[in-house]
């Protein structure tokens, strides 16, 4: 019944997705297989089986495509006989994969989609991935570094090339620290995606603040814990360098060590370069600071002016939201990312061209 009632309500959805995957493909010679209606079915399925998900539970999953192959076996746990590509068999495995954080594996066997077992690869491919239940992003990826986000699809909506590169090019504003070089910009996003991901493990509201002003702790109550020493660090040298460092990050103890700290009641503040500087910190506004009454409010897209609405502050959010407003309009260069219990997530920064704090919704969409 879910599956007809999807199928009915957006038909255009999974043709469109479909579209764009085999168009980019078309630059890819590795696999003269793939075609209509192959992709549609597999972003089907992938979509399906995050809607099969229990609402209270979530068992982020990762569905990728490869050429069986070109599949290194030194990176793939096969199974003796594929199994049928569906929703029910996306949901079951989910959970059961979900320590390992390896991906589904996926391939054309018998002229038909198949999932070959569970690993990783790095070469072209298309990845269908879902960090809770009812959304699914749809990507194309060249390599394990560089992803093209084509779509992001929840149950109610379906956000168009959620890239946040594109954001970034087309805007007035500089996420983290002006100057950043594209692959160092893109290092952050996908370092953020590692511990964001980790933190919805959790499953529970969180705060994380990317404080590049060093006054941070005048937006911040006494009490609050500081000078945390992690046992991991992003350092300078690792942003230099795109190449595997994301695998490194991922991998090091610092992920742990700020998804961990984000348990606590309270906001975890970062510094740039991912470092702990605080944890169950509560937020304040700044002495003599005006207390902020509106932010200009937009979905997650790449034409990010041309979508923002000025809405009181009520309307962005509960309690949490608010004072990320709050420290956004205080700590001009910093960004605040709330991540709501239901899953949502919130990116918030200053915008000196609009005057006020913009407040991205469903940033997960660009973000993971």
């Amino acid at each position: 019944m879910l599956e007809e009632e999807f199928l009915r309500a957006n038909p255009e959805i999974i043709d469109a997705c479909e579209a764009q995957i085999l168009k980019k493909m078309k630059g890819c010679s590795e696999d003269k297989l793939l075609k209509s209606p192959l992709v549609g079915s597999a972003i089907q399925a992938a979509f399906l089986g995050s809607l099969e998900q229990d609402e209270g539970r979530s068992f982020p999953f990762v569905v990728k495509y490869h050429p069986d192959h070109l599949c290194h076996p030194d990176f793939i746990d096969r199974f003796e006989m594929p199994l049928t590509l569906d929703p029910k068999t996306i949901s079951k495995l989910a959970p059961a994969i979900l320590p390992t954080r390896k991906a589904i594996l996926v391939s054309i066997v018998s002229g038909e989609f198949r999932i070959i077992g569970v690993g990783d690869t790095s070469r072209p491919t298309f990845v269908l991935s879902s960090l809770r239940p009812g959304t699914l992003s749809v990507d194309f990826s060249f390599n394990k570094d560089l992803i093209d986000r084509i779509a992001f699809l929840t149950r109610t909506r379906t956000l168009w090339l959620p890239n946040f590169l594109r954001v970034y090019e087309h805007s007035d504003w500089r996420v983290f620290n002006a100057g950043l070089a594209a692959d160092s910009l893109e290092f952050r996003l996908r370092a953020f995606s590692e511990i964001l991901k980790r933190i919805y493990l959790y499953q529970r509201g969180a705060i994380v603040i990317l404080a590049v002003d060093t006054d941070w702790r005048l937006a911040t109550s006494k009490g609050s814990k500081f000078n945390i020493t992690t046992s991991g660090h992003a350092s300078n040298n690792r942003l230099s360098r795109f190449k595997n460092k994301i695998v490194k990050f991922r991998s090091s103890n610092l992920v742990n060590d700020i998804a961990t700290a984000s348990r606590v009641d309270g906001a975890t503040i970062l510094d740039k370069d991912f470092n702990i500087l605080a944890f169950g910190a509560k937020l304040r506004p700044r002495d003599s600071s005006n207390l902020i009454s509106k932010v200009s409010v937009t979905d997650s897209s790449w034409r990010l002016h041309d979508n923002l609405s000025l809405k009181p502050i009520s309307e962005v959010g509960g309690m949490r939201h608010q004072s990320s407003s709050q420290f956004a309009y205080d700590m001009r260069k910093s960004h605040v990312i709330t991540v709501s219990e239901d899953g949502p997530i919130t990116w918030q920064f200053w915008s000196d061209k609009h005057g006020s704090v913009v407040s991205i919704k469903n940033a997960e969409s660009f973000i993971l």
